[in-house]
């Protein structure tokens, strides 16, 4: 996802549910990647994503603040 992605749902995952139909996703830490513009990776412990409220941090490398806020999710069956 990038900036352009803004205020549209784009796919993150796709399940193989087996005929059980889910409803909701709780995000709890530890599922998601984050690359900031200048390349720097967030996913380790120490910078660890967790979606279940706004997160932030700042990539020092590249003077760049990097967040992500109002993380919303839905299910989909294609």
């Amino acid at each position: 996802m990038t900036a352009d992605d803004s205020d549209v749902f784009v796919p993150v995952a796709a399940f193989s549910t087996r005929g059980i139909e889910p409803y909701a996703f709780y995000p709890m830490g530890g599922e998601f990647i984050v690359t900031s513009e200048g390349g720097h990776v967030f996913d380790d412990d120490e910078n660890e994503v967790d979606l279940s409220e706004d997160w932030g941090d700042y990539d020092i490398e590249n003077d760049i603040a990097v967040s992500i806020s109002d993380f919303s999710s839905k299910f989909e069956a294609v």
